[in-house]
């Protein structure tokens, strides 16, 4: 109560305890579901029932089928659902798309990304693989447009109480790609950073600290010979990359999509295939 108060004085809105009362009495525009995500599905139903476009926190749910059932309802009803995936939003990835479509690396053989970081102590249900690694599955999907073909993973408790809170995956796409994941609520040090390698060189982005570079392999040709010189600092090109809040940038999206009567900028579709993928890793991984 303390809190509504705080916000409905600061922001001069009307606060409520109760979602359904507020969709009762409200003419809403939109509505996104920020709550834990096993309260997702439940309020995603009644929001879709009166005819509101959501956009639902990852994951979408926690059952894929769950997803698949708003989605069919949203169909139905004709209205807008998109799955908060917020990464696709941050300037460094889509920079990395970018350069990817703009086929800068040549073949690409290997992805790595790290999120790690401190247990936050709000999350009790779900564990590092469903909150966090969800991220990065749909990260890889949509810079490589290819399909995961194959997996490995294993996992760990170390501070949660209930649930995994390390994970470490290798996945091969069906692009013959190979992709590493490591995740986990154990390390003192915030890291967000993905590596890509390929047959022009690698890139390397730091969501955090918002940066992008490319080191370029340097092949030169000597008397009709290829010559591999390998990376050196010459070759070291640093990609400007805008400061702009990924937050911003999705709500502004979706509020976008809902004024055109656009397509979501995440779809459903989308949110069930990263919830799909995370519930196999940890399948695979129990296994």
């Amino acid at each position: 109560a303390q809190r509504l108060a705080s916000f409905q004085q600061e922001y001069c809105i009307t606060a409520y305890t109760n979602y359904r009362e507020m969709i009762a009495k409200e003419n809403i525009d939109l509505i996104s579901i920020v709550t834990p995500t096993e309260h997702h599905f439940p309020i995603a139903i009644d929001v879709i029932e009166a005819g509101i476009p959501v956009l639902i926190e990852k994951p979408i749910a926690l059952h894929p089928e769950q997803g698949r059932t708003l989605i069919k309802l949203a169909q139905d009803r004709q209205v807008l659902l998109m799955v908060g995936h917020i990464e696709r939003f941050n300037p460094v990835i889509e920079k990395l798309k970018h350069l990817l479509d703009e086929n800068i690396l040549g073949e690409v053989y290997h992805m790595a990304i790290k999120r790690m970081g401190m247990f936050p102590n709000r999350i009790e249900n779900t564990g590092v693989v469903l909150d966090m690694a969800t991220h990065d599955v749909d990260i890889i999907t949509y810079l490589t447009r290819s399909n995961i073909s194959r997996m490995h993973a294993e996992i760990n408790r170390h501070v949660h109480s209930k649930h995994e809170d390390f994970l470490v995956a290798t996945l091969r796409l069906e692009n013959d790609m190979i992709c590493t994941l490591e995740v986990n609520w154990l390390s003192p040090v915030k890291i967000r950073e993905i590596t890509i390698l390929g047959a022009r060189g690698k890139i390397m982005a730091d969501t955090i600290a918002q940066t992008v570079t490319f080191y370029q392999r340097d092949v030169r040709t000597c008397c009709h010979t290829l010559i591999d010189k390998g990376i050196s600092d010459m070759n070291k090109i640093e990609y400007p990359v805008p400061s702009i809040e990924p937050l911003s940038k999705e709500l502004a999206a979706f509020a976008m999509a809902v004024q055109n009567n656009g397509t979501s900028p995440v779809s459903g579709e989308d949110g069930v295939a990263a919830l799909a993928t995370a519930m196999k890793l940890l399948d695979a991984a129990r296994h």
